[in-house]
């Protein structure tokens, strides 16, 4: 959770009114706004106008429902052998870190669109409502997204409850009965939106790349904001998909199948949350450096073909200029080939890079170690 919860401070808890767009609506009113707020954005929203930081909220929310779920576990004796406490714990604290998520991501979407804002080629009032839609999902899939959540959580208890003494079957007390009911339904619903927030979210990078981005090779330091939210999108789903696969994998020791394909999953997550809304605008940059080289091929072209009629003619007072004309439009090319396609810096990527291998490298040393008998 430390992730999400160091970048959301008090800042972040009180919007800037300086460099907000001004919209004609507001949450209460949603009038002139493209769509009203979930209840995702309302409940962040909510912890935006707590009277401390958001980061202090979301660390006291889990820690609270941490020591809840973990005393009542103790109490009922099911924290013994084969009965981990990073499962309890994961339980407890998944639900509010993706709310951390989600408030940082937003916050970061904000301040990325901001900077982009040179880029952008539209008027004051599209860029409001981007901007809205950017940062804000509309009601009704988030509604269905958190609904799916809370039935595939019934599913779960109603079917893993059986098998498992420590979550509701066995000898349990009602207490943890409730407790464990309460964190499924805290935590179904809010990854269900997780999942429909990083489609809604991501899909409009794209859209804004392909459609409503100025294109220059020359200045891409504003296309490099978005893939950095790209990057944080993906590394922060990421951690508790891996936090599950290894508590899952320490619960089924010995079931190589499903820690590779869980290991494997989680790669593949941050592989595709990151790629996948950036090949549009790769695309653009694509076609934009394939037509800057086809200007300079037809000058060179034409200063080529320029210098051969003086030759052939004789006229070779100015082939010092023509020389030097062709020397400037090579050293041109030179420059174009150079240019760069993929919209994001080298560090971002080999943040992301890391977090893709790191998943692999840890299964790999568990596998040497099991069959070193360590």
């Amino acid at each position: 959770m430390a992730k999400a919860d160091i970048s959301l401070g008090a800042s972040s808890s009180i919007p800037d009114i300086a460099t907000e767009p001004a919209h004609s609506g507001t949450a209460d009113d949603p009038s002139g706004l493209p769509y009203p707020p979930s209840w995702v954005d309302r409940l962040v929203e909510w912890v935006r106008r707590l009277p401390l930081p958001a980061w202090a909220f979301y660390l006291l929310a889990g820690s609270i429902l941490t020591v809840l779920i973990v005393s009542v576990a103790w109490a009922d004796g099911f924290l013994g052998p084969g009965n981990f406490l990073l499962l309890r714990v994961l339980s407890a604290t998944t639900g509010v870190y993706v709310l951390a998520l989600l408030h940082y991501l937003d916050d970061s979407a904000a301040s990325a669109l901001r900077r982009f804002r040179p880029a952008l080629k539209v008027d004051e009032a599209a860029y409001d409502r981007l901007y809205y839609r950017f940062t804000t999902m509309p009601p009704r899939p988030a509604l269905i997204a958190g609904a799916i959540g809370a039935l595939y959580a019934i599913i779960t208890l109603t079917t893993f409850g059986r098998t498992d003494p420590s979550a509701l079957g066995g000898n349990v007390s009602p207490v943890q009965v409730v407790v464990v009911v309460v964190t499924f339904l805290i935590s179904y619903p809010l990854v269900g939106v997780a999942m429909y927030h990083t489609v809604h979210q991501l899909r409009l990078v794209n859209e804004i790349y392909t459609h409503h981005t100025r294109i220059n090779l020359f200045q891409p330091g504003p296309l490099y904001t978005l893939s950095r939210l790209a990057a944080r999108t993906a590394i922060g789903l990421s951690i508790p998909t891996y936090l599950w696969s290894q508590a899952n994998s320490e619960s089924s020791p010995g079931e190589i199948g499903i820690g590779l394909y869980e290991t494997g999953f989680y790669a593949a997550l941050i592989a595709l949350t990151f790629i996948w809304p950036l090949l549009g605008a790769h695309g653009l940059l694509e076609r934009e450096k394939e037509r800057l080289k086809d200007e300079v091929a037809k000058r060179i072209e034409a200063t080529i073909g320029d210098l051969h009629s003086r030759v052939d003619a004789g006229e070779m007072h100015d082939r010092d200029a023509l020389k030097d004309t062709l020397d400037g439009l090579v050293a041109e090319q030179g420059v174009i080939d150079k240019l760069r396609t993929w919209p994001w810096q080298t560090q971002t990527i080999s943040g992301v890079g890391a977090a893709f291998l790191l998943p692999i490298f840890i299964w790999l040393i568990q596998r040497v170690l099991e069959r070193l008998g360590v």
